[in-house]
């Protein structure tokens, strides 16, 4: 039995085994103890994520400046963080050298920088330019070089105090409030410069951020560009879950191998179970993939008015010959009926017309709302009605239009928005938020024999719970057009990955970076 922090041991409230009713007879009362395993054990949870990266750990005397407690964690390797001049002191007699403290007191006064710009700490926590001005003219006075370092604050959510107020923020920065953007920069420039015109030297930026616990509140990391601290802590993030969780970290991976986007392989992550063995992991992510997808199983006998939305390119036209090619074999050709509504693209109405002559199913064309309502009126007895519709983007001036046109027959009219698996994932999130108006619930996954993996448009379709009632997989019409079945599509993700290989910069990127965030 684990006998380190305060627990009960043989009827007895100890601390690291040892009873602090024994502690008390001997010391007297009252007294504080406290758990040096626990305090050895939280150290090293947060200094070994850190491996080879140069760092160091300040503690803040301001938490707890107990004499015992300050050697302790000085054996261990930490540096200490002074909020004022009686602090460093403490943090000397303790044993720590000026060069293991750096001074990040708010508001210091003339007397404590005059105290502290001699005595060659590891750095003075700049606040502001004018204090900057002071550090300079003191470290002249004394002829003796000043190191200082400046203190960014990330942004502070207005609820984060737990009384509904905003804390006070310091630091040089704190009056912008975007994470390490441009103006940002500017601010830490113009200071870098302040400080080499008095000859100071600027030997760190300090960074203020939350790991794990919000009492973890700075840590010193050598000059870099935001862009790099910001890379360097995603790396430290994905490394430290990789190490503490190296089966989900390995789900991760083997999610980003099949094209997964990372909200959407968080999402299956979450859902893992709390032991999961190494066995699980490498089949429940394929299965949670398939649980989650959504088929529609009415898609096997399709009927109705359905529309077909989606960018230029998709392959609206070519899917909806192989909807209406299939309905022909199983009904007949008196079932069918084609509408197009694109008269925007030359030679749209020809190829649907082509289509249709070859199907032996008649087909219309459409100019606006009120005739696509006359033509649905005309052909009201047919079982199968499908509409083909002009490839759009969002900013496209006729996509209103279009949008007003389908509207205006609903709920007639059923939106099936087609996505092409071979596109980007962005891209395809572009052309789901284009149709968001129309509100389609189904879609049809095409071109999955022009991508490697279709973990991007699956992404897409589990983002936004999407239903799959088909997939196409090539030109021929009808032969190249199934019923979507959600266990080959998650199957088809793991044979696109047998040959893909991870990039641990682009684990810390994709993930390590949501980690970090407040």
């Amino acid at each position: 039995m684990n006998s380190t922090g305060f627990q009960p041991l043989r009827g007895e409230l100890c601390c690291d085994g040892i009873a602090l009713a024994d502690v008390a007879r001997a010391e007297g009362t009252s007294l504080y103890v406290y758990s040096g395993a626990t305090i050895r054990e939280r150290f090293r949870a947060i200094h070994e994520p850190f491996g080879q990266y140069p760092h160091a750990l300040h503690y803040a005397l301001k938490a707890n400046s107990t004499f015992s407690l300050l050697t302790l964690l000085r054996s261990l390797g930490a540096a200490a963080d002074a909020n004022s001049i009686w602090e460093i002191d403490v943090a000397r007699r303790a044993g720590f050298t000026p060069r293991d403290i750096v001074f990040t007191g708010v508001g210091k006064s003339g007397d404590e920088l005059s105290r502290a710009v001699p005595l060659g700490l590891k750095a003075i926590n700049v606040e502001s330019a004018g204090e900057l001005a002071r550090i300079e003219a003191i470290a002249a006075a004394f002829g003796t070089p000043a190191r200082v370092a400046i203190r960014i604050n990330r942004p502070r959510d207005e609820n984060e105090s737990g009384f509904g107020k905003p804390r006070p923020s310091y630091g040089a920065l704190h009056d912008y409030d975007a994470p390490f953007n441009q103006r940002k920069l500017d601010v830490v420039d113009e200071l870098v410069k302040l400080s080499e015109e008095a000859g100071i030297s600027m030997v760190d930026i300090a960074v203020a951020f939350t790991l794990a616990h919000p009492a973890v509140t700075s840590s010193i990391i050598g000059p870099r560009t935001m862009g790099q601290l910001e890379s360097q802590l995603s790396s430290l993030a994905w490394n430290d879950l990789d190490r503490r969780h190296p089966l989900r970290a390995r789900v991760l991976r083997d999610l980003t191998r099949f094209g997964i986007e990372s909200d959407v392989a968080d999402a299956i992550v979450a859902d893992l179970p709390a032991n999961l063995s190494s066995e699980q992991s490498r089949y429940l992510p394929l299965g949670l993939i398939s649980r989650s997808l959504k088929v529609d199983a009415a898609a096997a006998d399709l009927t109705g008015v359905i529309a077909l939305v989606g960018s230029t390119g998709a392959g609206k036209t070519t899917t909806l010959a192989k909807l209406a090619a299939r309905h022909v074999a199983q009904h007949g050709r008196q079932s069918v009926a084609l509408i197009g509504t694109d008269d925007f693209r030359v030679g749209a109405h020809d190829q649907l017309l082509h289509y249709g002559r070859a199907l032996g199913v008649q087909t219309f064309a459409a100019a606006d709302a009120a005739e696509l309502a006359s033509l649905l009126q005309h052909v009201s007895d047919r079982d199968l009605v499908l509409i083909d519709t002009p490839g759009m983007t969002v900013r496209d001036a006729r996509l209103p239009s279009v949008i007003d046109t389908l509207k205006a027959n609903a709920p007639k009219v059923r939106t099936t928005l087609v996505l092409p698996a071979n596109l980007l994932p962005g891209s395809l999130e572009h052309s789901v938020q284009t149709y968001a108006p129309l509100a389609p619930k189904g879609c049809i996954l095409t071109k999955l024999d022009e991508t490697p993996s279709p973990g991007g448009a699956l992404s897409i379709v589990l983002r936004h719970g999407l239903s799959v009632e088909f997939v196409t997989d090539g030109q021929r019409v009808p032969e190249d057009i199934h019923l979507a079945d959600a266990r080959r599509l998650a199957c088809r993700l793991a044979d696109g990955a047998k040959h893909a290989a991870v990039d641990e910069r682009v684990m810390a990127e994709r993930f390590g970076r949501a980690l970090l965030a407040p």
